[in-house]
């Protein structure tokens, strides 16, 4: 099957009902918006029908993106989001920044007759966006081109609604599509290769594609990091008197404590709990969720860390590598 792009995919969709709207209209109510969740992307949102999904590659640099379209008729407007996957992240504000510029760029590149009416960064759930509008014509039909792209985790997301001069309602709809847009945790697997280490009596799996690190500390015998960034480590005390009592205390007095529970691993307490600190380096906030069991040879603990802000995708897969764990008595 051929890929195609999702400008081409909004081109063809809006160029049928178009044609289609004037030999049998039906109407859809704008204000019936309806949640949608997709875990493989790590969101929701509110669209006013039901949305197709479609998928396009880019072999030339190993990535892809999935895009979710919901159309309403009567009148004529389309809803979409696309979200990114690329193993090239960009991170740095100055990239970001060019980043986007080029996104609109190609935007208008890519339609008839296309007029910018305006562009502005702005913030989208904390997150560095741009808010974008644009006119330009499909099949000689005058349309408006708005959306917001947003950068999360490196890669970017674009919220985007096109519409004709007769929905009135545009402002209003683009504001609910937009303000429902939610993080959401990501559907990860685990590795099927798991992590072993036979002297320390451990052995877990670790998150599918994350890449092993070699830590600075001997005390961390096993550091994996996801493209994004965000990492999962083992964290031996190998100290008799350490145990998980002591951990917390330290990290209540050095970060202070969100939250605490207890979960059973293979029969044995695991105690947790979610701490945030504030990374000067990255100027940042980070949560960390910490898994400790008490051993004989002291305290062993599991940390999963990931930008307090995109915390949410990954607490989900942090949990599964702790169920996962296998530790020596």
């Amino acid at each position: 099957m051929a890929k195609i792009s999702s400008v081409n995919i909004t081109t063809i969709v809006l160029s049928v009902l178009c044609c289609l709207i004037n030999i049998h209209a039906y109407a859809s109510e704008p204000d019936h918006f309806r949640k949608y969740s997709y875990p493989l992307d790590g969101f929701e949102i509110s669209f006013p029908s039901k949305p197709l999904k479609f998928r396009s590659e880019n072999k030339a640099n190993n990535s892809y993106s999935n895009s979710y379209q919901a159309v309403v008729v009567n009148p004529i407007s389309q809803y979409s989001i696309f979200v990114q996957h690329s193993p090239n992240k960009v991170f740095s504000d100055a990239a970001i920044a060019a980043y986007f510029d080029g996104i609109v760029r190609g935007l208008m590149s890519g339609s008839d007759n296309a007029v910018l009416n305006y562009t502005k960064r702005i913030q989208l759930l904390d997150f560095p966006a741009i808010e974008y509008c644009y006119a330009h014509t499909i099949n000689d039909i005058p349309v408006i081109g708005r959306g917001i792209v947003v950068m999360i985790d490196g890669n970017h997301i674009r919220l985007s609604q096109i519409y004709t001069e007769k929905e009135h309602d545009a402002d209003r709809n683009f504001n609910v599509f937009v303000t429902s847009f939610k993080l959401a945790p990501i559907e990860e697997r685990l590795s099927s290769r798991r992590y072993e280490d036979k002297s320390r009596g451990i052995s877990f799996a670790p998150p599918n594609g994350w890449e092993q690190k070699n830590a600075k500390f001997t005390q961390i015998p096993a550091l994996f990091v996801s493209p994004s960034g965000n990492l999962v480590q083992i964290l031996d005390s190998g100290i008799a008197s350490y145990t998980c009592d002591v951990y917390k205390n330290e990290v209540q007095a050095t970060q202070g404590i969100q939250a605490s529970g207890e979960i059973v691993v293979r029969g044995r307490s695991m105690k947790w709990i979610k701490s945030t600190v504030f990374n000067s380096e990255a100027n940042i906030r980070v949560t960390g969720i910490h898994y400790c069991m008490n051993t004989s040879r002291g305290a062993l603990i599991l940390n999963g860390v990931a930008p307090e802000v995109t915390f949410i995708r990954s607490e989900q897969i942090f949990h599964k590598v702790a169920l996962s764990l296998e530790a020596r008595k």
